[in-house]
């Protein structure tokens, strides 16, 4: 009777824990593309993941042929944040004859539910031959994959992620893995995560890091490692997606013209901000929310017609996001 009752005990704890929807988010499972002696760097190629465009990631792991191996690679020297395997991509190319971004992208287990809120994470570390740093390394969820490997050169996707990495907040460790993470409110049916740098070089913040290759031929001017990937239902007690109702945050009209109203109604103890943002992810547009009842008007007369997209914080979270057209 003790062996029953502790089974269910199991089984109850395991249907509790929160499942993580990307296959191979610890970039561990791989296939091999050699026999024998290994003599070419593309031996090995993670399960799941795939390119969009024709720039290609390489998979580093400790099985890999020099120079994708782990912790040593042709772009420096790493451990994996967990076990032996992580992605390399270039975000950012320094002198290069086009605009070169690398992508992974992944096919959840299964897709987002509308409405329910969802915790993402990933862990980045910029390559010790890497000159610059960036603040724009974020993961974008959408309803069907991207994929365009016919373009040459291939395109810098251009769009705005929904999981970021705090702008101004510069990602220059070469010897420490650095947590990217935030919470999203679902719209509902997106299966599929892309993870890269989706601004292009008019629109990219970059920071020297002394001490990167002093080759003038190495055209990534700022490349990372990417690792540990998880997508998961958020289950905590904090702020979710029934603390703020829909009827708690309206911005109209939508479309609108020159002027748009925000006004929210929100908890004792619930403040926030709506942050607006371009198609490439600038920040058009900030208000801050108090709680209470509150409408603050904003002057939209010197924003070009387009659409736009704005976030809802409270408390530091992620909890709404939404489209918003202007036209004039």
């Amino acid at each position: 009777m003790k062996k029953i009752f502790l089974f269910f005990i199991i089984i109850a704890f395991c249907q509790c824990s929160a499942q993580n929807l990307v296959p191979n988010g610890d970039l561990e499972q791989f296939t091999k593309h050699y026999s024998g002696v290994c003599l070419d760097s593309s031996g090995l190629t993670a399960l799941n993941w795939y390119m969009p465009t024709k720039c290609n990631p390489d998979y580093c792991n400790s099985n890999s042929c020099w120079p994708d191996g782990v912790p040593q690679n042709y772009s420096g020297y790493q451990n994996a944040h967990s076990d032996n395997g992580y992605f390399l991509l270039a975000m950012f190319a320094k002198d290069y004859t086009f605009e070169y971004r690398e992508y992974i992208q992944v096919e959840l287990s299964d897709s987002l539910k509308a409405g329910k809120k969802y915790s993402v994470k990933f862990y980045v570390s910029l390559c010790d031959s890497a000159q610059y740093a960036i603040d724009d390394i974020g993961a974008l969820f959408t309803m069907n994959p991207l994929i365009d490997t016919v373009t040459n050169p291939p395109p810098v996707i251009i769009a705005t992620p929904q999981i970021i990495n705090q702008p101004g907040s510069y990602l220059t460790s070469r010897t420490e893995w650095m947590l990217i993470s935030d919470t999203l409110i679902a719209v509902g049916g997106e299966r599929y995560i892309t993870i890269g740098n989706f601004k292009n070089d008019a629109n990219i913040d970059t920071l020297f890091v002394p001490g990167g290759s002093e080759n003038t031929s190495y055209v990534f001017g700022s490349a990372y490692y990417i690792d540990d990937v998880s997508v998961e239902l958020d289950t905590t007690n904090g702020i979710n997606e029934n603390a703020l109702k829909q009827d708690e945050i309206l911005v109209y009209p939508n479309p609108a013209n020159d002027k748009l109203n925000v006004s929210s109604t929100l908890p004792e103890g619930i403040s926030g901000e709506i942050i607006f943002y371009d198609g490439i992810g600038n920040k058009i547009a900030a208000v801050k929310l108090a709680e209470g009842t509150n409408t603050t008007e904003i002057d939209l007369s010197k924003i070009a017609a387009g659409v736009y997209y704005y976030k809802v914080y409270a408390n530091h979270l992620q909890v709404k996001t939404n489209k918003l057209i202007i036209i004039k």
